[in-house]
């Protein structure tokens, strides 16, 4: 089976690991344009006619269902409850994130794995509507819990299915039956019916190899937004006005990226502050209002699985904590379920006041325009505590001496709120894969990561293979070595085991579990130690 396009190696940051902070901010930036190259006619036709279907469920106010795991998954949440703003009090949309609110803020393990739970969410959103329509989102279309919706959205004669991916269905893997269905993903997709369709810009590798959260993430974001856009505008009536409409969004969410290319230096000098303190074991504190909050904690919640971070490491807070961050009604319905989930993980700014704060911790403010009088006495908190602070602000009124401020203007005849929220996702993905590439990355490889489902045990398993190059070494051995780790660590799952990719790397080179172990807590830079100790 072919290696699939979000799995790949993008040749242009082969050597990111050890480039310059300005070097790989730039590389980052270069990689998340190539994603505007995908928008070609085949995708903006089927772009077009994602637009049109939802404008026919959302005029009919039938149920509208988002569906995704990780980032997939937080994006279709979000995205929901913000077209519901518009639908009061009908609500007509619904997103679906694999392992319930508590996915919105960390990484549940094995949640985008369950066949059985991803049709038993599919039936839950589409309770007792008339129609249906389901857009399922998995960046690599395997997400198994979006399998299960397909097939049982598939069996209603309710819905209409829509599915999102970035990935060839030829590329597929038509192989592997999955256990309950009993058929292959390509099989899977395959069995589309006519007038269901499959949106699959092919975004190509990024910058680290398999992170989906970056590019994939990023033209989830868009294209959410933009079919939203496009279906609620009345003044749109023909393909062609649809289609002239379009490319003026595509253009704007490109400039957009152009406008965090010409911030790129001082970019850069965050990024060269937050890889020190992470390499001292300070935290990174991501602080907004709105939705600029929300995008801190995505980022912050992705740093787990990704870079193999714990989850105090990088947080993010947001001013109202949870009953802002998700509508009252769920969180009334979570409260319920998950208040002890809810104490655990709080999230408002006055539970990040009262945090201990160190000279090594960095908060980093998010917002458009000016902060709120909440976030700016958070700010002097955090002064005051001795960390160091950063504003990140879409089109200023004043800027600090230091700080990240990106304009950006519309190009359409309103002022666009998408654009400078994808301004935003930019640069804070970009933050934390450019400090931590020097720090986990081997390459353009991410070789810390936790490995919380099949997609990602299967890429930890070609790391090892990619980097060992023998021949003899199976996927069998591979996994004995996981499973000897994390006996060793006393765990009982992969994702709970820190460092679980580069204690197997050292054991399979004859470096004992404790002793390699040792290694890779006395020394932050993962790479050193592979290399010093994998020749």
């Amino acid at each position: 089976m072919p290696l699939l396009s979000t799995e790949g190696t993008n040749s242009l940051t082969l050597e990111i690991d050890t480039a310059p902070s300005n070097e790989r901010v730039r590389l980052i930036n270069l990689v998340d344009r190539e994603m505007y190259g995908a928008f070609n006619d085949k995708v903006r036709s089927d772009f077009v006619t994602l637009a049109t279907k939802i404008r026919g469920f959302f005029y009919y106010r039938n149920k509208i269902i988002a569906h995704g795991a990780g980032t997939s998954g937080r994006f279709s949440k979000h995205w929901a409850n913000r077209c519901n703003e518009f639908t009061i009090p009908d609500y007509i949309f619904y997103g679906i994130q694999a392992g319930s609110y508590p996915a919105l803020v960390v990484s549940v393990e094995g949640a985008e794995d369950d066949v059985a739970q991803g049709a038993k969410d599919f039936k839950k959103a589409a309770g007792n509507a008339e129609k249906a329509f389901y857009l399922s989102i998995s960046c690599s279309g395997g997400a198994k819990c979006n399998l299960g919706a397909l097939e049982q959205a598939a069996l209603d004669p309710r819905a209409e299915r829509f599915a999102l991916l970035f990935n060839n269905i030829e590329d597929l893997d038509n192989v592997k039956i999955i256990p309950g269905l009993g058929k292959t993903t390509r099989q899977i997709y395959q069995g589309f019916r006519e007038h269901e369709l499959i949106l699959n810009p092919i975004l190509g590798p990024e910058a680290i190899a398999g992170s989906t959260r970056m590019k994939g993430g990023t033209a989830t974001q868009l294209i959410l937004d933009t079919a939203f856009c496009l279906a609620t505008m009345p003044r749109l009536e023909s393909i062609k006005d649809f289609r002239k409409t379009l490319d003026l969004f595509l253009k704007g969410y490109e400039n957009s990226a152009n406008a965090v290319g010409a911030v790129i230096d001082d970019l850069a000098e965050v990024v060269e502050r937050v890889t020190e303190s992470l390499s001292n074991k300070g935290h990174i504190y991501y602080l907004g209002s709105g939705e600029y909050g929300k995008l801190g904690i995505l980022d912050a919640s992705e740093c787990n699985p990704t870079f193999g971070a714990r989850h105090e490491d990088v947080r993010g807070f947001i001013e109202g904590g949870w009953q802002k961050f998700i509508t009252p009604e769920q969180f009334a319905e979570f409260s319920l379920t998950g208040k002890k989930f809810i104490y655990d993980n709080p999230l408002g700014l006055e539970y990040f006041n009262a945090l201990q704060l160190s000279e090594n911790d960095i908060v980093v403010f998010l917002g458009e325009t000016k902060l709120s009088k909440n976030l700016k006495n958070s700010y002097s908190v955090a002064y005051e505590k001795g960390a160091k602070t950063i504003e990140m602000i879409i089109n200023p009124e004043k800027e600090q001496e230091f700080g990240v401020y990106p304009s950006i203007s519309s190009n359409m005849f309103f002022d666009y709120h998408g654009y400078k929220l994808n301004a935003m996702k930019l640069l804070l993905n970009t933050i934390t894969t450019a400090s931590y590439a020097p720090l986990k990355a081997y390459g353009n490889k991410m070789i810390d990561l936790r490995l919380k489902n099949d997609k990602l045990i299967s890429r930890g398993i070609r790391i090892i293979q990619e980097i060992i190059q023998d021949p003899i070494l199976s996927k069998q051995d591979i996994i004995a070595q996981f499973d000897y780790a994390t006996r060793m660590a006393g765990k009982t799952s992969y994702g709970e085991v820190d460092h679980l990719i580069p204690s197997a790397l050292l054991k399979l080179k004859g470096i004992g579990y404790e002793l390699g172990v040792r290694y890779l807590n006395e020394d932050p830079v993962v790479r050193r130690v592979i290399k010093k100790y994998c020749k």
